[in-house]
């Protein structure tokens, strides 16, 4: 398989407020990004505004093929469209994201990880975040909490409440391949790149965090999942994003959080890709 069928985008966020808390966690998470050296993908950096500090190590590592520097904080949904319209752009029949509290922990999977959904026509998305199926319990919110582990979910279709529904295990080499009717998630999931694209094109404002959640759920919700057993990445425990949910729900609600206006994300990103130099694509 060619290297460059995938197109991982990654997220950073570390500010002057956040890395007492983050820098360490982003650190180990840009790192970690190494694994995917032998792997059947490119990386797109999609920062959101990050402090002088970090965004001189991002421009100074070479594990990116493409970076996108944004002058505003455009939170998770804006990395989502980002990664999806230039995945679009430069002909990536699959994309990935990923942000930086996430710790890739093994190499040389993803090329299984297209294969299984070269295998399933009916599949649009592959969940990858760490996870048993030997031991649910772990990895179930009614069991564990995200304190605990962050890598946490509910194990049932938040949309229509209904159960998990497990098929498989299919068997690509050493890895392990189930399919159920869990809900969208914004961790780490390999996606066709015009199934996900989709999903932005009737928004003039796209809503953020789990608000992005629920909308997906809702446009998703005949569509079934595969779920890499084991995944490939796992959550910090200072995860920046349970940071900022428990602190919305400690504000104000979290169906209050006001969405992202697509044609301002649009338009910067446009000017950007007028302008990439040879150090944001190469």
């Amino acid at each position: 398989m060619k290297k460059g069928k995938i197109l991982v985008g990654y997220l950073t966020y570390i500010t002057d407020e956040n890395s007492v808390r983050r820098f360490d966690n982003f650190q180990k998470s840009l790192k970690a990004l190494e694994l995917f050296g032998s792997d059947v993908c490119d990386i797109l950096l999609v920062d959101n505004n990050s402090n002088t500090e970090t965004v001189d190590i991002l421009r100074n590592s070479d594990i990116f093929k493409y970076r996108i520097f944004y002058k505003k904080n455009f939170i998770d949904s804006g990395h989502l469209f980002t990664t999806a319209t230039i995945a679009k752009r430069e002909g990536y029949e699959y994309m990935l994201y990923m942000y930086d509290d996430f710790i890739v922990t093994r190499r040389d999977v993803l090329e299984d990880c297209v294969s299984f959904l070269d295998n399933y026509k009916d599949l649009n998305s592959l969940r990858i975040p760490e996870y048993s199926v030997e031991n649910q319990q772990y990895f179930d919110t009614q069991f564990t909490p995200k304190s605990e582990n962050p890598d946490s979910v509910r194990h049932y279709n938040s949309v229509t409440k209904q159960g998990l529904k497990w098929f498989g295990p299919a068997k690509i080499n050493n890895n392990k391949f189930y399919v159920n009717n869990w809900h969208y998630t914004s961790r780490p999931t390999l996606w066709r790149t015009d199934a996900f694209l989709k999903l932005f094109d009737d928004l003039e404002e796209i809503p953020v965090m789990q608000n992005f959640e629920r909308y997906a759920g809702n446009k998703l919700i005949d569509e079934f999942v595969g779920v890499l057993d084991n995944g490939i990445m796992k959550t910090v425990k200072q995860s920046e994003r349970t940071h900022l949910t428990m602190k919305l729900n400690n504000s104000i609600a979290d169906t209050e959080t006001p969405p992202i206006k697509k044609k301002e994300i649009s338009d910067q990103l446009e000017n950007l890709l007028k302008n990439w130099s040879s150090n944001e694509k190469h």
